[in-house]
């Protein structure tokens, strides 16, 4: 009895300061009544802006950039990186007009990819890194090569420090046994450049343990063979 009746107390109390907290609450938003209003009526026109901008002036450059983009991509994808990357200032735009003149948009910030790669095909190495280092992507698949590519322009240019830095980045940003053996593989290469014979022996067998059924393994095991 003398349980129950220290329960029913205790839940009394419970209830007490629940309604207490309730009261306070609405004594607060009594209190606050017009700030809250403000506050919600900006949230919501905010929230109606973005919505608006995107529907009215994002999404339609978004349209028109892809379909700018389709003839420099076909030059690309023929080797013709000087015309796909300059346009003719007539019929169509290079990619850097496109990454210029839509560069909020995600075909624009594309354009800027293929500007680095483009650099990168005439040997223009620091131009290409300039221009990758301007890349972003939420596509880890795009944005992992296109670091494995800075790397490339830096082995060129003899920097093997940060190719090597590039390299390393490509390789853990979206792991796959696709590109990713690919990309530990230029590690490896580069680190043998640099006269660093153990950290390559170790990206050699990285490759060898974590991507049996890649096809690089088999280069990676021959690379083992000759540094042991």
């Amino acid at each position: 009895m003398a349980n129950s009746n220290k329960n029913r107390k205790q839940t009394e109390e419970n209830f007490g300061q629940i309604e207490g907290s309730l009261s306070k609450a609405e004594q607060f938003f009594e209190d606050n009544k017009k700030t809250i209003s403000i506050v919600l009526t900006v949230i919501i026109v905010i929230v109606l802006a973005i919505f608006a901008i995107q529907k009215l002036y994002i999404q339609p450059k978004e349209d028109k950039a892809q379909v700018e983009i389709y003839k420099a991509q076909k030059l690309f994808n023929n080797g013709e990186y000087e015309k796909a990357l300059s346009g003719d200032d007539v019929t169509y735009l290079g990619f850097e007009q496109i990454a210029d003149e839509y560069k909020i948009t995600k075909t624009g910030k594309m354009a800027r990819y293929y500007m680095g790669i483009c650099n990168l095909h005439l040997g223009e190495y620091q131009k290409a890194i300039d221009n990758l280092k301007k890349f972003k992507s939420n596509d880890y698949f795009v944005y992992a090569m296109s670091k494995a590519a800075m790397g490339d322009a830096y082995v060129e240019l003899g920097d093997y420090s940060s190719a090597i830095s590039c390299y390393k980045r490509a390789a853990s940003i979206h792991e796959n046994e696709l590109t990713t053996p690919e990309f530990l593989k230029k590690l490896a290469i580069t680190y043998e450049l640099k006269g660093d014979n153990k950290s390559a022996l170790a990206a050699y067998q990285e490759i060898v343990d974590k991507y049996p059924s890649s096809t690089t393994q088999i280069d990676a095991k021959k690379a083992i063979g000759r540094l042991q």
